[in-house]
C-alpha cells in the first residue's frame, strides 16, 4: 500500500508551492500544536511577537531559528522555575 503525500498539505495546515504557509494563522495552528509550550497554563507559557510569526511564516531561516528557540523552551522554564523556588 502506497500512500500520496500532497507537499503543499502539512498536518492539516495549507502552504504554498514553496513549502511556506499560507498565513500567519495556519503556521500559529502549527506550531501551537507541535510546541506545547506556546499553548496557555498556569505556571508559564510562550508568546510570539506577531512580527516575528509573520516573517518566519514566510522566511525558512526565521523559522527554523523560531523553531529551534521553542524547541528548548521547556527546559528553559524549568529551569527558570526551579531557580525562582531556591
Amino acid at each position: 500500500m502506497s500512500v500520496a503525500i500532497n507537499s503543499n498539505y502539512y498536518a492539516g495546515y495549507t502552504m504554498n508551492s514553496a513549502n511556506k504557509f499560507k498565513n500567519v494563522s495556519d503556521y500559529s495552528k502549527y506550531l501551537t500544536n507541535k510546541y506545547k509550550c506556546l499553548t496557555t497554563c498556569k505556571n508559564a507559557s510562550v508568546l510570539i511577537d506577531g512580527s516575528v510569526m509573520r516573517k518566519a511564516c514566510g522566511d525558512e531561516k526565521t523559522a527554523k531559528w523560531l523553531e529551534e528557540n521553542l524547541a528548548i523552551m521547556p527546559d528553559v522554564i524549568r529551569n527558570a522555575q526551579k531557580a525562582a523556588v531556591r
